[in-house]
């Protein structure tokens, strides 16, 4: 393709008709470095819901209460209410606008497998250092957690090509 300007970029006006941005949609991938305590991050917050009784059995202290939380309403899901993080209002904001989402409970996986699976089935059924958090670290960017690192690109780069 063309050139791209280096230094101050050109300020006349494109002939080219803009589009709607509401026509525009990408897949963002944020991920956080060790920076986000995701079982914060989104919260069950429905107390009728045994998900929330989970959460505060793990978390224990750690469990956020719902003061400390931004309610926001889910279909089809274990609960119908969910907390974000009060720190992190542009997301509800987000959210509440049908402009985000979340994608909760993800991990590795070669394919689906059972605990007896797991416990006996061949090697190439599993993630490499499944419990290491430089291997999972490296799963998550690459999308490819069987084969150490096995390439350069990540899921958007492969997708691309």
């Amino acid at each position: 393709g063309p050139t791209m300007t280096v230094g101050r970029r050109d300020q006349r006006k494109s002939s080219e008709t803009p589009r709607n941005a509401s026509s525009y949609k990408a897949t963002v991938f944020v991920f956080l470095n060790g920076g986000a305590d995701t079982f914060n991050l989104l919260v069950p917050f429905d107390q009728t819901c045994q998900l929330y009784d989970q959460y505060h059995k793990v978390r224990t202290e750690a469990a956020l209460q719902p003061n400390q939380l931004l309610e926001i309403s889910a279909s089809g899901q274990a609960c119908t209410k969910f907390g974000v993080h009060h720190r992190l209002p542009v997301l509800k904001q987000h959210y509440d606008a049908g402009e985000a989402a979340f994608v909760a409970n993800i991990g590795s996986l070669v394919r689906p497998l059972s605990k007896e699976q797991y416990m006996r089935g061949p090697r190439s059924w599993k993630c490499l250092g499944l419990f290491s958090h430089s291997d999972q670290t490296l799963a998550a960017q690459t999308l490819k957690c069987q084969e150490r690192g096995s390439t350069s690109k990540g899921g958007g780069g492969r997708i691309a090509d």
